[in-house]
Protein backbone atom coordinates (compact mmCIF):
# COMPACT_ATOMS: atom_id res chain seq x y z
CA UNK A 1 0.00 0.00 0.00
CA UNK A 2 2.81 2.27 0.57
CA UNK A 3 3.63 1.90 -3.04
CA UNK A 4 0.23 3.02 -3.97
CA UNK A 5 0.44 5.82 -1.50
CA UNK A 6 3.78 6.84 -2.86
CA UNK A 7 2.37 6.85 -6.36
CA UNK A 8 -0.57 8.91 -5.22
CA UNK A 9 1.77 11.28 -3.40
CA UNK A 10 3.91 11.52 -6.47
CA UNK A 11 0.90 12.25 -8.57
CA UNK A 12 -0.26 14.76 -5.98
CA UNK A 13 3.16 16.43 -6.01
CA UNK A 14 3.00 16.55 -9.75
CA UNK A 15 -0.53 17.98 -9.67
CA UNK A 16 0.57 20.43 -6.96
CA UNK A 17 3.55 21.40 -9.08
CA UNK A 18 1.29 21.81 -12.11
CA UNK A 19 -1.14 23.92 -10.05
CA UNK A 20 1.75 26.08 -8.84
CA UNK A 21 3.01 26.45 -12.37
CA UNK A 22 -0.47 27.25 -13.65
CA UNK A 23 -0.94 29.70 -10.80
CA UNK A 24 2.39 31.31 -11.62
CA UNK A 25 1.47 31.45 -15.30
CA UNK A 26 -1.89 32.91 -14.35
CA UNK A 27 -0.20 35.63 -12.25
CA UNK A 28 2.20 36.34 -15.07
CA UNK A 29 -0.72 36.57 -17.50
CA UNK A 30 -2.59 38.84 -15.05
CA UNK A 31 0.51 41.10 -14.99
CA UNK A 32 0.62 41.16 -18.77
CA UNK A 33 -3.13 41.88 -18.88
CA UNK A 34 -2.63 44.76 -16.41
CA UNK A 35 0.28 46.07 -18.52
CA UNK A 36 -1.83 45.84 -21.66
CA UNK A 37 -4.73 47.56 -19.88
CA UNK A 38 -2.52 50.44 -18.72
CA UNK A 39 -1.01 50.68 -22.21
CA UNK A 40 -4.52 50.72 -23.62
CA UNK A 41 -5.50 53.54 -21.20
CA UNK A 42 -2.39 55.49 -22.20
CA UNK A 43 -3.30 55.01 -25.85
CA UNK A 44 -6.85 56.21 -25.15
CA UNK A 45 -5.36 59.31 -23.52
CA UNK A 46 -3.13 59.89 -26.55
CA UNK A 47 -6.12 59.35 -28.87
CA UNK A 48 -8.14 61.90 -26.85
CA UNK A 49 -5.22 64.35 -27.02
CA UNK A 50 -4.91 63.80 -30.76
CA UNK A 51 -8.66 64.29 -31.18
CA UNK A 52 -8.48 67.55 -29.23
CA UNK A 53 -5.55 68.69 -31.35
CA UNK A 54 -7.43 67.71 -34.48
CA UNK A 55 -10.45 69.77 -33.38
CA UNK A 56 -8.20 72.75 -32.63
CA UNK A 57 -6.62 72.40 -36.07
CA UNK A 58 -10.07 72.28 -37.68
CA UNK A 59 -10.89 75.51 -35.86
CA UNK A 60 -7.69 77.08 -37.16
CA UNK A 61 -8.48 75.87 -40.69
CA UNK A 62 -11.94 77.42 -40.45
CA UNK A 63 -10.43 80.70 -39.22
CA UNK A 64 -7.87 80.69 -42.02
CA UNK A 65 -10.58 79.92 -44.56
CA UNK A 66 -12.74 82.82 -43.38
CA UNK A 67 -9.67 85.11 -43.40
CA UNK A 68 -8.92 83.94 -46.92
CA UNK A 69 -12.47 84.75 -47.99
CA UNK A 70 -12.21 88.21 -46.44
CA UNK A 71 -8.92 88.76 -48.28
CA UNK A 72 -10.48 87.63 -51.55
CA UNK A 73 -13.32 90.07 -51.02
CA UNK A 74 -10.89 92.89 -50.25
CA UNK A 75 -8.78 91.97 -53.29
CA UNK A 76 -11.87 92.05 -55.48
CA UNK A 77 -12.77 95.47 -54.09
CA UNK A 78 -9.25 96.74 -54.73
CA UNK A 79 -9.35 95.31 -58.24
CA UNK A 80 -12.59 97.20 -58.90
CA UNK A 81 -11.00 100.39 -57.56
CA UNK A 82 -7.98 99.90 -59.83
CA UNK A 83 -10.33 99.47 -62.79
CA UNK A 84 -12.17 102.67 -61.87
CA UNK A 85 -8.89 104.54 -61.44
CA UNK A 86 -7.66 103.23 -64.77
CA UNK A 87 -10.77 104.47 -66.58
CA UNK A 88 -10.51 107.81 -64.73
CA UNK A 89 -6.88 108.04 -65.80
CA UNK A 90 -7.86 107.49 -69.42
CA UNK A 91 -10.52 110.22 -69.16
CA UNK A 92 -8.02 112.57 -67.52
CA UNK A 93 -5.50 111.93 -70.31
CA UNK A 94 -8.14 112.84 -72.86
CA UNK A 95 -9.02 116.00 -70.89
CA UNK A 96 -5.33 116.93 -70.70
CA UNK A 97 -4.94 116.47 -74.45
CA UNK A 98 -7.98 118.71 -75.04
CA UNK A 99 -6.63 121.35 -72.65
CA UNK A 100 -3.20 121.19 -74.27
CA UNK A 101 -4.72 121.86 -77.68
CA UNK A 102 -6.71 124.80 -76.27
CA UNK A 103 -3.62 126.19 -74.49
CA UNK A 104 -1.60 125.93 -77.69
CA UNK A 105 -4.34 127.77 -79.57
CA UNK A 106 -4.42 130.47 -76.88
CA UNK A 107 -0.64 130.69 -76.98
CA UNK A 108 -0.71 131.28 -80.71
CA UNK A 109 -3.43 133.95 -80.24
CA UNK A 110 -1.35 135.59 -77.48
CA UNK A 111 1.72 135.63 -79.71
CA UNK A 112 -0.32 137.22 -82.50
CA UNK A 113 -1.75 139.77 -80.03
CA UNK A 114 1.73 140.56 -78.69
CA UNK A 115 3.01 141.06 -82.23
CA UNK A 116 0.10 143.39 -82.99
CA UNK A 117 0.69 145.39 -79.78
CA UNK A 118 4.43 145.66 -80.47
CA UNK A 119 3.72 146.77 -84.00
CA UNK A 120 1.21 149.37 -82.78
CA UNK A 121 3.67 150.63 -80.15
CA UNK A 122 6.40 150.89 -82.76
CA UNK A 123 4.08 152.92 -85.01
CA UNK A 124 3.09 155.12 -82.06
CA UNK A 125 6.73 155.60 -81.06
CA UNK A 126 7.61 156.63 -84.61
CA UNK A 127 4.72 159.12 -84.76
CA UNK A 128 5.65 160.92 -81.53
CA UNK A 129 8.32 163.58 -81.90
CA UNK A 130 9.52 165.82 -79.14
CA UNK A 131 10.04 169.42 -80.07
CA UNK A 132 11.93 170.42 -76.98
CA UNK A 133 13.86 167.81 -75.03
CA UNK A 134 14.31 170.18 -72.12
CA UNK A 135 10.56 170.55 -71.78
CA UNK A 136 10.07 166.76 -71.92
CA UNK A 137 12.71 166.29 -69.21
CA UNK A 138 10.99 168.86 -67.01
CA UNK A 139 7.58 167.22 -67.47
CA UNK A 140 9.10 163.83 -66.56
CA UNK A 141 10.66 165.29 -63.42
CA UNK A 142 7.35 166.97 -62.41
CA UNK A 143 5.53 163.62 -62.85
CA UNK A 144 8.16 161.89 -60.72
CA UNK A 145 7.80 164.53 -57.97
CA UNK A 146 3.99 164.11 -58.02
CA UNK A 147 4.32 160.35 -57.70
CA UNK A 148 6.81 160.76 -54.83
CA UNK A 149 4.41 163.10 -52.98
CA UNK A 150 1.52 160.71 -53.52
CA UNK A 151 3.66 157.86 -52.23
CA UNK A 152 4.72 159.86 -49.14
CA UNK A 153 1.12 160.98 -48.52
CA UNK A 154 -0.10 157.42 -48.16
Amino acid sequence: MTDKLDIILEKLDKVSSDVTKISSDQKEMRGEINTLSSNQEAMRGEINTLSSNQEAMRGEINTLSSNQEAMRSELKSLSNEVGTLSSNQFEMKEDIKTLLIKVQEQHIENINSDDFILKSLQELKESVRFINHRQADNELEINNIKKLKQYEGQ
